[in-house]
């Protein structure tokens, strides 16, 4: 299984698709009660039916008595129906008609309930009749009152490039068909010479209840005259129908007329479908299935579990038709057209998917099928598990910084690329759109579904009206994706995350602390941004009233490498738990046409986050421009203009701040220098990495005493190499299940060539 990938346009053959579970049509019909040709063979089985070619066995028989559980018809008619029989009487046998006497007896009842609900005396209607119209117009039955079994044939018409209505040979002509209840119908199709079975409806009251009960069908199109419904999709509300006959019989909401007429249906429908549901029923004992009576376990609006081929996550969807189809590679499968909750970044609302089931021989286990109806699935929590999960999803919905702990994937032309994410994301659908328009969960593709005499084309991303997070049920909730849409910020990924996977961000109380700076260039930073996060449009008052268009800061952070530069803007953002959007000279492209349109990506990312945009050693683009490297100065061109258009807080590093651009130096409204380490800034450093270890006990701050921290301080190391030396440390406590100690620490710096000194060393051996 998998989501539909046929080419835009594809024709296929629309065959509804069921399920007879939990409340299967075995247990509503009683074979005791049944006629005959109840056990006869089936004309109405699956879609995938018999070819032209085949003998007249396949065509249906008539009813030949009405079950024993119908009430005695004579007795539910008004006496004065009784008095009305004359010459319009059928026998049963006679020289017009082979009915038996039962069959006769119900449509003679029928005649006369008809003539009875007209509400007119019998002496003046027959008066009028008489007076007003022909006899050949008096003899002409009324529309849909002939309660009798009438079948047609259609095939493809190679003049008209229609579908026209033939006749068996040993029939009647086809004409005044509007005259019957219901009409069976048998459409040979003009591909392959199948057979597809349907009913038309002319009775109005008939058609109108069969509304009433499959109101929920959005795909049948039940408001004209005459109602055209697949025989399927009749046998999966046989029961349903069953009991709101029975309703109806009891509560007397329907004219009797029209009740003996839906009645009249279910006999023939369960006459005609005798085999399948036999068959069917012995399939479902043992929890099996062949690809031929598929179509019968999904019932319209069934709700259906798969596996999301891009997180291997459980995911449910509400089943609404199936149709035969092709791949390119000529593989034959049903398509299931099912529906999801989706939000696309702006809307919340039912999105359409095609799922697969491909042919396959003899039977499989319901369970091991790629889709299958959620009853199946064998945790019966699995309904509480997936509202839950819903729930997350529907708090997810907007912009969300998160701490994310997994396995994200994107949807790519040949596949799937995953990549495993240990760092903070920004959950975002509108950023992602904008980033990736032409992504698959949020395109648009057209399949065409032959449906009856039309052409029905279904989209595989539409969003109807939208829904309101606060009013869907537990079942909708259910439907909503495992996966939401955003970018890891770290690595700067744009793809899906699995909702279960997606934390909250346990923000650390100091974050400056680890950062060795003097305390007045921390001050400095905290008033200069402070006032940016506290100011309704991001900038001083004073600053306001200068001009309308927001200026945003721009920080420049310059030094050696390993001095706090980085650090520096982690901890600012950390600080106002604000994402850190972190860009670097290789995420940029080097083409002048390229960077022009990918800097004002990552500028609206940031601004629509309200993150902190840290250019991390971006040099390139910060160079003086000279008269003898114009491809350079193209770049720092567009690299000056974006940076003047952007209104949020930036963050520039560089280890080069004599050759930076003057007009860069001049749009910056900070710039901090950094020096060397020294060894009390080295001490800081280490004491902070200390207090990150959870639980350290004093034994173990023991081993750091005085006399190793001077030793430790003379060692020639910047703070990123402390910070790497003092990772290992850590890790290769927990690889011997040990506290951390001072000889982990000792045994780090060894094998990362920074050995200790000893405590009668000479210092300048060591420190800078």
């Amino acid at each position: 299984m998998s989501s539909s990938k046929s080419p835009k346009n594809s024709k296929a053959t629309r065959v509804h698709s069921t399920k007879i579970v939990d409340s299967p049509v075995a247990a509503t019909i009683d074979s005791s009660t049944m006629p005959s040709q109840f056990n006869k063979k089936d004309s109405g089985a699956p879609v995938t039916a018999k070819p032209l070619s085949e003998d007249k066995s396949t065509k249906p028989s008539k009813p030949e008595s009405v079950p024993a559980s119908t009430p005695a018809l004579e007795e539910q008619v008004p006496s004065d129906a009784e008095s009305d029989s004359g010459q319009d009487e059928i026998s049963p046998a006679g020289p017009d008609t082979q009915l038996s006497a039962q069959e006769a007896k119900l449509v003679n009842v029928f005649r006369r309930t008809v003539k009875n609900v007209s509400g007119e005396p019998a002496a003046a209607k027959s008066a009028a009749v008489a007076t007003a119209v022909s006899s050949k117009e008096a003899s002409k039955p009324a529309r849909g009152s002939r309660l009798e079994l009438k079948e047609v044939y259609e095939a493809w018409d190679t003049k008209t490039f229609a579908y026209k209505l033939t006749e068996p040979s040993h029939s009647s002509n086809i004409t005044e068909l509007e005259t019957y209840a219901f009409v069976c119908r048998v459409r040979i199709l003009k591909k392959d010479e199948q057979r597809v079975y349907y009913v038309d409806i002319h009775a109005t009251g008939l058609r109108d209840m069969l509304c009433e009960v499959l109101k929920d069908v959005h795909w049948v199109n039940l408001k004209v005259e005459k109602l055209e419904l697949e025989q399927n999709l009749l046998y999966h509300y046989l029961p349903t129908l069953q009991k709101y006959l029975d309703k109806c019989t009891q509560d007397k909401t329907w004219p009797q007329v029209d009740r003996e007429a839906l009645r009249y249906l279910l006999c023939t429908m369960k006459t005609r479908t005798a085999e399948t549901t036999a068959r069917l029923q012995s399939l479902l004992e043992t929890g099996r299935i062949t690809y031929e009576l598929l179509w019968a376990l999904f019932p319209p609006n069934t709700l259906v579990l798969t596996m999301c081929p891009g997180s291997h996550q459980v995911r449910c969807l509400r089943f609404q038709f199936a149709y035969e189809d092709k791949t390119e590679q000529g593989v034959e499968h049903l398509a299931l057209q099912c529906e999801y909750i989706d939000y696309d970044g702006k809307i919340l609302g039912w999105v359409a998917e095609d799922l697969h089931l491909d042919r396959f021989h003899g039977t499989l286990p319901i369970t091991s099928l790629p889709v299958y109806p959620i009853h199946y699935y064998p945790d019966p929590q699995i309904d509480q598990v997936l509202a839950h999960r819903g729930r997350r999803f529907i708090g997810l919905m907007g912009s969300h910084h998160c701490m994310y702990r997994g396995t994200a994937f994107l949807q790519i032309k040949d596949g799937y690329k995953r990549l495993t994410i240990q760092s903070n994301i920004m959950v975002d659908a509108s950023e992602f759109s904008k980033t990736h328009p032409g992504y698959t969960r949020l395109t648009t593709r057209h399949v065409q579904v032959e449906y009856l005499f039309h052409q029905v084309t279904q989209s595989h991303r539409v969003i109807g009206r939208s829904l309101s997070p606060a009013t869907l049920s537990d079942n909708e909730l259910m439907m909503c994706p495992p996966t939401v849409l955003g970018c890891g910020l770290g690595l700067k990924f744009w793809g899906e995350f699995v909702v279960d996977h997606i934390h909250r961000i346990d923000w650390p109380s100091a974050p400056f602390d680890r950062v060795a700076i003097p305390r007045s260039i921390k001050t400095t930073l905290m008033s200069v941004t402070q006032q940016y996060f506290s100011s309704p449009h991001g900038e001083p008052a004073a600053m306001q009233e200068i001009g309308t268009v927001r200026r945003g800061i721009r920080i420049l952070l310059h030094g050696p490498p390993g001095v706090g530069n980085t650090l520096t803007a982690q901890a600012l953002a950390c600080h106002y738990q604000r994402p850190l959007y972190p860009i670097s000279s290789a995420d940029l492209s080097s083409d002048p046409h390229e960077l022009d349109t990918q800097l004002p990506q990552f500028f609206r990312a940031a601004l629509a986050w309200n993150a902190v945009l840290l250019m991390d050693e971006a040099d390139i683009f910060l160079q003086a421009r000279t008269p003898t490297t114009l491809d350079r100065n193209r770049l720092v061109g567009i690299f000056l203009t974006r940076l003047e258009q952007f209104s949020g807080i930036m963050v520039l590093t560089t280890n080069r701040l004599d050759d930076i651009d003057l007009a860069i130096l001049d749009r910056v409204l900070l710039k901090i220098v950094y020096h060397p380490l020294t060894s009390g800034a080295r001490r800081d450093v280490l004491q902070s990495l200390l207090k990150t270890i959870p639980d350290i006990t004093e034994e173990q701050m023991e081993g750091f005493d005085e006399a190793f921290l001077q030793r430790f301080t003379r060692i020639k190391a910047n703070g990123r190499q402390i910070t790497n030396v003092f990772e290992v440390a850590t890790r290769l406590a927990e690889a011997s299940g040990d506290a951390f100690h001072r000889h982990h620490l000792e045994g780090a710096l060894e094998v990362s060539g920074l050995v200790l000194p000893g405590e009668d060393a000479e210092e300048d051996l060591y420190d800078d």
